[in-house]
């Protein structure tokens, strides 16, 4: 054979015979093909067989898709649910093996309790800066000399202040985190890096479509005047003090709103170090009523131009419920099937079938009292409203006609498997556990959200649909 002619059998066996049926027959054993690869290729052209055998695997691999597993056995972690001398409720995940731990302390409040705007966003980052007895650089130096890692997050509903680090530094580590919680040190250097830094990310993020899309969003469906509906702004920064953060911190972080999630490696001799620590004081906090929001204009339209040359942010839903509504499990079934995962509806509609986009995809926010659902994309500015027509024709279709069987099934065991992911190993299984006790729920109501996903039906999904996805009560916003 010549090399021409081998460079032709190259050509048909990877371009023809994985797509032409009278080709070869595919019933034929990978071993027989490799065989017949070999006699054609001959000693002089050593390892191209194989280059062939391998691409003819590889598109006959993609042509068929992996096996569904049905009914996943979904196993809860084994929790210990104790408490501190002073009632302070602790949650701990009992699976951890290796010589490692995680101590998350969260207050519950946020927005909610805040007196001035983004003062418990700002206070919650600071409490990790510096405390009576170290210096902002002492306890980093600390933190870092024992391998250890210290994270803070403030969101609508709570704060939280979490440390990862090996058993063996634990006597050391505990106590920081101790003097975080109970002694932090708030002063003025430290806070106007935090107002210079955030400024700047603020006016970066602001030149960006999807963000200014996603801020009008949730203040339309919330009002501007409600803790989940403000948007942060400079000049909200530039009102912060040192006297605010010590006023919110002292009426904020107290035992009543406390919670506390152990993970990893917990021993007895770290409980009671936690117990000894952190179960000294007993000061309680005065929790503010919620008032529930209403969106002032449902089914509003709104375009914002930035000046941006090519592509156009879409967002548009409405105003839902909590986590802990009844609705939810199905909510979650539902949701994945429009726009929850890249096999979605909205997936294959607006970018295989159109082509309109590179991602489009729905989503549920829920915050501990309210929540929202809403669907996200990026197109050029000439496909905004096929892109819209698109997105409420799938919606509509989830109205009209029921779910089939095997759509149903494949979104069940997609959503089964995120939940086995979510419980692999302690550290993500206490964020499950986490999620619950947050959202006034318990692990048995999470197992029945669990049980009431893997039994959900497609009339069930259509009613639900019927019942929440009106296109007079969407808000859309489009950002140019």
């Amino acid at each position: 054979m010549t090399p021409e002619e081998i460079k032709g059998v190259k050509i048909t066996y990877i371009w023809f015979f994985p797509r032409t049926s009278d080709t070869i027959n595919k019933s034929i054993s990978f071993r027989r093909v490799e065989m017949t690869l070999n006699v054609i290729a001959s000693n002089r052209y050593e390892g191209l067989s194989l280059h062939l055998y391998y691409n003819w695997l590889m598109a006959y691999s993609r042509s068929r898709g992996p096996e569904i597993k049905e009914n996943l056995d979904i196993k809860i972690p084994q929790i210990l649910k104790w408490n501190l001398s002073n009632g302070i409720p602790v949650y701990e995940v009992l699976s951890g093996q290796k010589e490692v731990f995680k101590i998350d302390i969260v207050h519950r409040g946020g927005r909610i309790q805040e007196s001035k705007r983004l003062v418990n966003r700002v206070t919650t980052s600071l409490m990790k800066e510096a405390t009576r007895n170290l210096a902002s650089k002492e306890l980093a130096s600390k933190i870092d000399f024992f391998g250890a890692s210290l994270s803070t997050k403030a969101n609508m509903d709570q704060s939280s202040h979490a440390i990862y680090g090996l058993n063996k530094f634990a006597s050391e580590l505990i106590p920081i985190l101790s003097e975080i919680i109970h002694e932090p040190a708030f002063n003025s250097s430290d806070l106007e890096k935090y107002k210079k830094r955030n400024k700047a990310n603020l006016n970066i993020e602001l030149r960006k479509n999807d963000v200014v899309a996603y801020r009008e969003f949730t203040e339309d469906v919330f009002g501007p005047d409600h803790p989940y509906g403000f948007n942060s702004n400079t000049e909200m920064y530039n009102a912060i003090s040192i006297p605010e953060l010590e006023r919110h911190y002292n009426s904020n972080f107290g035992i009543n709103n406390c919670y506390m999630f152990l993970s990893g490696n917990i021993t007895d001799e770290m409980r009671k170090s936690i117990d000894g620590l952190f179960s000294h004081r007993n000061n309680k906090i005065k929790v503010r009523s919620y008032t529930e929001s209403i969106t002032p204009n449902p089914g509003e339209k709104k375009s914002i131009s930035l000046g941006a040359p090519s592509q156009s942010a879409i967002i548009l839903g409405k105003k839902l419920f909590a986590k802990n509504h009844p609705d939810y499990p199905l909510w979650i079934v539902l949701n994945t099937i429009l726009g929850g995962f890249f096999g979605s509806r909205l997936m294959k509609k607006i970018r295989e079938e159109k082509g309109l986009t590179y991602n489009v995809s729905s989503f549920i926010d829920n915050m501990r009292l309210d929540g929202h659902f809403y669907v996200s994309c990026d197109v050029a500015h000439k496909n905004i409203q096929d892109t819209l027509a698109s997105i409420h024709q799938e919606i509509g279709l989830l109205k009209t006609e029921l779910v089939k069987e095997e759509e149903l099934r494949m979104v069940k065991n997609y959503i089964a498997g995120n939940i086995l992911n979510m419980l692999d190993g302690p550290f993500r299984s206490i964020k499950w556990i986490k999620s619950l006790i947050l959202n006034d729920m318990s692990t048995d109501d999470g197992i029945e959200i669990i049980e009431e996903i893997k039994s959900a039906s497609a009339e069930q999904v259509r009613d639900l649909a019927i019942k929440y996805l009106n296109k007079e009560d969407m808000n859309t916003v489009i950002v140019s």
